[in-house]
C-alpha cells in the first residue's frame, strides 16, 4: 500500500489512535479499503505513534543553527524551523515524543538532502519561508571590572531606599564589598542611589545580629536585563563585624558554590567584537585637548585613505580642518554631529584645500550654492560626518574583569600623557556617486569661486597629530627585552668592558664605558658574555661575532645583530632564545613597545566606549550564515529606533530593516564569495518612518534607480513622517587574536570550561560586520537647499 497516497487520511487519524473511538472511526474511515490494506494503514498509525527514544540531531543536516532543546529529559539538537515544527506536532501526537515526529522532522523544507531533493537552493528556501532576525544587544561600555571574586548567591533581600520604601529582591552573586541583585522592573532606581540591604534568606539560617541590621550599598550600575531590573551594589563602609561574617560565610559557602564568571563572559565579548570593530571600522578617530586641538589620530587597515586625503606634500591637514575655533564651537554641545564639505586645488604644484561645515554653508545659502556647484565638479570633491562626544581620561582607563590584576605601570604613564583629552571624535567619508550626481545637477557655479578663499585652510596654522595604529605591530622580527649584565667587545685586537641594555635571540644593544670610535654601522664585532660563561657549559659564549647595525653620535651605544649568514650555527642566538624562552614571565619588555601598545589600548578604550556607528556581526556555521549581535556605545545613534530594540530582553528586531526585499540574503550571499577583510560596496537604503519612528517601507538604492525618484521617495516618506537614509557597510572579518581575551577565557575555563568553549566558538565563527553610517543630514541638506534654490528662481522669473 502506497502511505503517501493516502497522507491526508493519516493525519486525520492520528489524534485518534489513542481514543477509546479509535476502531469504530477507522473502519467507517477506511470502509473502501481491503482487509489487507485496512491492517496495513493500522499498523502505519501504531507505528507513527509508538513512543520513540532516538535522539533528533539536525546539526550539519539543515540550514539553520542548532541548539539543545530538552524535552522531558530527553535532548535533542533542532533549529527554529524543527523546534516549532516539534511543537506543532506533539499537538497531533497527544504530547507523546512518537517515531511520526522524528521523521517528519527529518524532512523539514530547509533540510539539505530535501532542498536537494527539490533542486531549491539555500537562498530560494530562505525567501520561501521569510527570514527572522533576531540578535542581542552588546553594549561596549560596560565593561566590568571586580577587584575580588564573587560567588553565585540565589537568597531573598530586601532594598530599602532613602525614603523608607522596601523592595523585595533576589541576590545573584555576593563578595565581600560588592553584590548583585535581581528586582522587579517597576522599581526606578539609578546609579548612585544609596539603599540599604537586609539579608532575610541568610537570617533564617544564620543567628547573626550583623544581618538583622542590614548594610548600606551604593547602586554602581542599573539596567533591565531579561525582564528583570539587575543592580549592581557595592558596600559603603561596612563594619568591621559585617566583614568579618562575609569571610567566614564565604570561606565555607564557596566549597558549596560556584564563582560567577559572568562578568568575565562579558569582557570576552566585547574584547572580541572590540577588535573585529575598531580593525574593520570605517571611520577615523580622533582626540582633543581641553584647547580643541587635535593631538592623535588611531589609523587602522580600512581608514588610511582618510589620512592620505588630508595630507599634502608636508604635513597632515586635519589639525586644520577641525581647528580649534571650529571645535570650541562645537563642544558647546556634549554631543553631536556635523558635515564637512571639501575639495583641494593644485596651483604651482602647491595644493590647497578648501573645507567648509554644514553649519557655516547653511547660513549663506549663495555661498553653499558657490561651494557645492563648484567643489563637486573636482575630482577631489568629498564630503565628511564628524561625530563628537566629550570624554575624560577615565574614559580610557584600563579596566581588568580579572580580580586582583595591578594595572601596568606603563598603562598609568600612558594615561597620564592623555589627561588632557577631552573630546572624541570620529570622522567618516561619506562620499557616494548618488549625492555627487546631485550635487553637480543641481548646484551651478553663478558666481566667483574667489569667494570661497575665506574657506583657504592655509590661514590656519598646522598642527603636528599623532599617528597611533590600532594594534601596535612590532616591526622588528622579534620583541626586546630589558636585561643588564657585563660583556666585552672585541675589535681590532683590543677589549672593551661594556654592558647589555637590552636582548634578543639574534641581537643585543650594548654600551661602552668609553667611545669606540673606529666602529662603524657593518663593522664586525666580538662579544664575549663573560658573567655567563662560568655558569653555562652548553655553549660557547667567548667571542661571539655581531655585525654592528647602528651606533650613536658619541660611539658609545651599538645595535648588534647576529651575522644573517650564520644564524643557525650561532651559540649566542641559541643561548638567548632559551634563555627568553625559560624566563619570559620575568622579563620585560623595552618600555618604548610597551608605552606604544599602552597608548593604542587607551585610545581604543574610547572608541569602543562611544561606538558611535552601529554594527551588526554575522556568524557562520557549517554552511549557514546567521547575524548574531548587535554593538553599541554609550554615544546614542541618530540611527538606533530603526534597530527596534527590546531594552527588557535586550534583543533587536532587525526584520523591518534587513529583512524587506531579501536585502539581508543579498548582502550574504555577495559576502559568501569573498577572502578576509574583504568588502563588498556599500549598499544605500532609503527608509520612510512614522511619526513615532516605526519603519512604514525601504527602497534600495538600485531600485530607485536615478536621482529624481530618490527625490520623491524622500519627499513622499517626509509627508508621512520622517525619513532615514542608511549606508550599509559590509566586511569580511579577519581571524581574532587570542592574546586580547586569553587570561579571562583561561579564569573561565577553570570554573565553567563549557562557558569557555562556547564563548571561543562564538568569537571563531565571526564571518562578517554590517556598519550602519547615517547619511540622512547630507540627503535632507541637499533637498532643502535644492527647493530653496527652485523657490528663488521661480521668484526672480516672477519680479522679471
Amino acid at each position: 500500500m502506497n502511505f503517501s497516497q493516502q497522507q491526508v487520511l493519516i493525519n486525520n487519524l492520528i489524534p485518534l489512535v489513542n481514543h477509546a473511538e479509535f476502531d469504530k472511526v477507522f473502519s467507517k474511515a477506511t470502509s473502501q479499503f481491503s482487509a489487507s490494506e485496512r491492517f496495513m494503514l493500522k499498523m502505519e498509525l501504531k507505528r507513527l505513534c509508538a513512543p520513540c527514544l532516538r535522539v533528533i540531531d539536525l546539526r550539519g543536516k539543515v540550514d539553520g543553527d542548532c541548539f539543545e532543546f530538552n524535552y522531558k529529559g530527553q535532548i535533542h539538537y533542532l533549529d527554529n524551523i524543527a523546534l516549532k515544527r516539534f511543537k506543532q506536532l506533539l499537538d497531533v501526537y497527544s504530547h507523546i515524543y512518537s517515531m511520526g515526529i522524528y521523521e517528519a522532522l527529518q524532512a523539514t523544507e530547509n533540510n539539505f538532502k530535501v532542498m536537494q531533493r527539490n533542486n531549491i537552493t539555500p537562498e530560494q528556501a530562505a525567501k520561501r519561508r521569510g527570514i527572522e532576525i533576531q540578535v542581542p544587544v552588546l553594549d561596549m561600555n560596560q565593561y566590568i571590572g571586580r577587584k575580588e571574586e564573587r560567588v553565585l548567591l540565589s537568597s531573598p533581600i530586601t532594598l530599602i531606599s532613602e525614603s523608607g520604601v522596601e523592595m523585595p529582591a533576589m541576590s545573584s552573586n555576593l563578595s565581600l564589598t560588592g553584590l548583585r541583585v535581581r528586582l522587579d522592573p517597576k522599581y526606578q532606581i539609578e546609579k548612585g542611589e544609596q539603599l540599604r540591604v537586609r539579608f532575610n534568606g541568610l537570617e533564617q539560617e544564620y543567628a547573626n545580629s550583623v544581618l538583622i541590621k542590614g548594610c548600606d550599598y551604593h547602586v554602581l550600575a542599573s539596567e533591565i536585563h531579561n525582564k528583570k531590573r539587575v543592580l549592581g551594589l557595592v558596600a559603603n563602609n561596612p563594619s568591621d563585624s559585617f566583614v568579618n561574617f562575609l569571610k567566614s560565610f564565604l570561606k565555607s559557602y564557596r566549597g558549596r558554590s560556584r564563582i560567577d564568571v559572568d562578568n568575565m563572559i562579558n569582557a570576552v565579548q566585547i574584547k572580541g567584537y572590540e577588535q573585529f570593530y575598531i580593525s574593520q571600522a570605517t571611520g577615523l578617530p580622533l582626540y582633543f585637548d581641553g584647547k580643541g586641538i587635535l593631538k592623535h589620530q588611531l589609523r587602522n587597515r580600512v581608514n588610511t585613505h582618510i589620512i592620505s586625503y588630508w595630507k599634502d606634500e608636508q604635513t597632515s591637514r586635519l589639525g586644520q580642518l577641525l581647528n580649534s575655533n571650529r571645535i570650541q564651537d562645537l563642544r558647546r554641545r556634549k554631543q553631536g554631529r556635523v558635515l564637512f564639505y571639501s575639495f583641494t586645488h593644485v596651483h604651482k604644484e602647491v595644493t590647497s584645500y578648501y573645507a567648509a561645515s554644514s553649519t557655516e554653508l547653511d547660513d549663506d545659502p549663495e555661498l553653499q550654492q558657490l561651494f557645492w556647484g563648484f567643489g563637486s565638479r573636482k575630482p577631489s570633491w568629498r564630503v565628511f560626518q564628524f561625530q563628537w562626544h566629550h570624554c575624560s581620561v577615565a574614559d580610557m582607563a584600563f579596566r581588568s574583569a580579572l580580580p586582583q590584576v595591578e594595572i601596568e605601570q606603563q598603562h598609568n604613564m600612558a594615561l597620564a600623557g592623555l589627561k588632557d583629552i577631552s573630546l572624541f571624535g570620529m570622522l567618516t567619508d561619506i562620499s557616494n556617486p548618488t549625492s555627487l550626481d546631485i550635487y553637480q545637477r543641481h548646484f551651478n557655479v553663478e558666481r566667483s569661486p574667489n569667494l570661497l578663499s575665506r574657506f583657504n585652510l592655509d590661514k590656519h596654522a598646522s598642527i603636528h597629530v599623532n599617528d597611533v595604529v590600532h594594534e601596535y605591530t612590532q616591526m622588528r622580527k622579534e620583541g626586546r627585552y630589558l636585561h643588564q649584565t657585563g660583556v666585552v667587545l672585541h675589535l681590532d685586537g683590543k677589549d672593551y668592558p661594556c654592558e647589555t641594555m637590552d636582548i634578543s635571540s639574534a641581537g643585543l644593544q650594548v654600551c661602552s664605558q668609553q667611545p669606540i670610535v673606529n666602529i662603524t654601522t657593518d663593522s664586525q664585532v666580538f662579544i664575549s658574555l663573560s658573567s655567563f660563561s662560568n655558569r653555562v657549559s652548553s655553549f660557547n659564549l667567548d667571542k661571539l661575532n655581531y655585525t654592528v647595525v647602528n651606533c650613536n653620535q658619541s660611539q658609545t651605544v651599538f645595535n648588534l645583530r647576529v651575522p644573517p649568514d650564520n644564524e643557525s650555527l650561532h651559540d649566542g642566538k641559541r643561548f638567548f632564545t632559551k634563555l627568553i624562552r625559560d624566563n619570559k614571565d620575568k622579563l620585560d619588555l623595552v618600555p618604548e613597545i610597551v608605552a606604544r601598545e599602552s597608548l593604542s589600548r587607551a585610545l581604543r578604550g574610547l572608541v569602543s566606549h562611544y561606538c558611535f556607528n552601529r554594527a551588526l556581526f554575522l556568524s557562520k556555521h557549517n554552511v549557514h550564515f546567521s547575524a548574531c549581535m548587535l554593538t553599541r556605545g554609550i554615544a546614542a545613534s541618530s540611527l538606533d529606533q530603526l534597530f527596534n530594540v527590546d531594552e527588557l530582553d535586550k534583543h533587536a528586531h532587525l526584520n523591518n530593516l534587513l529583512g524587506r526585499d531579501d536585502l539581508f540574503i543579498h548582502l550574504v550571499t555577495q559576502l559568501r564569495e569573498l577572502k578576509l577583510l574583504q568588502s563588498i560596496d556599500p549598499q544605500i537604503l532609503y527608509i520612510s518612518c512614522n511619526d513615532q519612528g516605526e519603519i512604514l517601507q525601504t527602497r534600495q538604492e538600485q531600485a530607485l534607480s536615478n536621482a529624481h525618484k530618490t527625490i520623491e521617495f524622500i519627499k513622499t516618506a517626509l509627508k508621512h513622517g520622517s525619513v532615514r537614509v542608511v549606508e550599509i557597510r559590509a566586511v569580511r572579518t579577519g581571524r581574532p587574536n587570542r592574546a586580547y581575551f586569553d587570561k579571562e577565557l583561561s579564569y573561565i575555563s577553570s570554573y565553567a570550561i563549557h562557558r569557555a568553549k562556547q564563548l571561543e566558538d562564538e568569537i571563531w565563527s565571526s564571518f562578517a560586520m554590517f556598519e550602519f553610517v547615517d547619511l540622512t543630514d547630507e540627503v535632507l541638506g541637499q533637498i532643502k537647499a535644492s527647493n530653496r534654490l527652485v523657490k528663488a528662481r521661480l521668484q526672480s522669473k516672477t519680479q522679471a
